[in-house]
């Protein structure tokens, strides 16, 4: 989706990507707390070629973790499906508490500086880290 936004393909939002903050938490801690979630090992809207899974220990077994550190993900002829096992999603029902976020990632440091602002304004400290490599 975030290259999708920065191509500006997104009907209804311009607004490119630097805006983006990626919210980060652990899987270990959402399921310690007894939060209801799924994860997939494809992309959730490819329903009949990807399965869902509610059981933390599975999700080493079935996420291609080699293939999430890789920094180039498209389909290629020895393994058409790269780029639908890439987008594999952890959701977490309904809501995430905001205590178990453990940091925000942004993408330079104009948006850390505003980011950390509004966090202040509401007495959090949750860090905020630059990621520029996690941005296109």
């Amino acid at each position: 989706m975030l290259y999708t936004i920065n191509k500006g393909n997104v009907q209804g939002y311009n607004g490119g990507q630097d805006l983006i903050v990626h919210l980060v938490s652990e899987a270990e801690l959402i399921d310690s707390q007894g939060l209801v979630f799924t994860f997939t090992d494809g992309h959730a809207v490819m329903i009949g070629y990807i399965s869902f899974y509610d059981h933390i220990q599975e999700l080493n077994n079935v996420i291609d973790w080699k293939l999430m550190q890789s920094k180039y993900w498209s389909k290629t002829e020895d393994d058409p499906d790269r780029k639908c096992r890439r987008q594999a999603e952890f959701l977490v029902h309904q809501s995430c508490p905001w205590t178990l976020i453990t940091e925000i990632g942004v993408q330079n440091h104009t948006i850390q500086l505003e980011v950390q602002q509004i966090l202040q304004n509401f007495h959090y400290q949750t860090p905020v880290q630059v990621y520029s490599d996690w941005y296109y």
